[in-house]
């Protein structure tokens, strides 16, 4: 790994990115902590996607490496970081990266992947959330904390909070696929989504949210044709079983009013 990264400092002029390590289960904090020192050379990077899915070994201290990289890369747009299911990482990893977030006010592109890591809870959420406010010329924004499932109502609430800010967002992506989600965040999140006004897709996951009713259902829809470019919807609520026909009527009802609707995706069971 260390000749690996020394080798990719010659390639200066590297203005795109992506180095994907997926399922390299023998990767130490040691072999990432060196591929971040060989980026701190490549001083053109404005589009950085980081692939450590399955990374087990990875931990929240190799992390922080990252994070004072990041710190540095004020010019960058693009940012896309795939942890998904690296076990050791917890909420100190979400909150020193919303810290160094707070200075890449340039990014247009901000695509996180967290899901399955079982550590993250409303605190490492409400940071986050706190940075995405400053995060105003933002186009593309994905988050997805899919089984994260110490996630509750709280981290829905405050992220749904930081949508005020994000005028410039025309593609929106969530995964809050957590057993603690309620109502009572998706009303939070209804609210707050018709701040997202220039959107053109918008794709919400809230599998296996148990107790999502009829209720939450109806709000969002209300919510989501008060958007007027929105073209493409994607909604996925997979085993929510409290949702019954009475929420699909209500769905079918408010989609007729979206006129600039071109895709729709739809996903229920009960």
């Amino acid at each position: 790994m260390a000749e690996f990264s020394q080798n990719l400092k010659f390639l200066y002029l590297l203005e795109n990115v992506s180095i994907s390590f997926q399922n390299c289960q023998k990767l130490t904090d040691k072999g990432f902590i060196s591929l971040i020192e060989c980026l701190k050379l490549l001083n053109s990077i404005q589009h950085l996607f980081l692939n450590f899915q399955y990374c087990e070994k990875i931990t929240d201290e190799g992390l922080t490496e990252l994070n004072n990289y990041l710190k540095s890369r004020k010019s960058l747009l693009t940012l896309s970081l795939n942890f998904s299911e690296c076990k050791r990482i917890s909420d100190k990893l979400i909150i020193d990266l919303s810290e160094s977030l707070n200075l890449l006010t340039s990014l247009q592109n901000v695509i996180l992947n967290f899901s399955k890591c079982k550590k993250i809870r409303d605190s490492g959420i409400t940071s986050l959330s706190q940075t995405l406010k400053f995060l105003s010329s933002v186009k593309i924004l994905s988050l997805n904390f899919k089984k994260c499932h110490r996630i509750t109502d709280v981290g829905l609430i405050n992220l749904s909070q930081s949508l005020k800010s994000l005028v410039s967002v025309r593609d929106f992506s969530l995964d809050l696929s957590c057993n603690h989600i309620t109502d009572k965040g998706l009303n939070h999140l209804s609210d707050e989504i018709k701040s997202l006004a220039l959107s053109q897709s918008i794709s919400l996951n809230f599998e296996w949210c148990n107790a999502i009713t009829d209720i939450g259902l109806t709000n969002l829809c209300q919510a989501l044709k008060c958007l007027p470019l929105i073209e493409n919807i994607s909604l996925s609520f997979l085993y929510c079983v409290k949702i019954t026909e009475i929420g699909l009527i209500a769905l079918s009802q408010d989609l007729r009013y979206i006129n600039l609707l071109q895709s729709l995706s739809l996903s229920f069971s009960w």
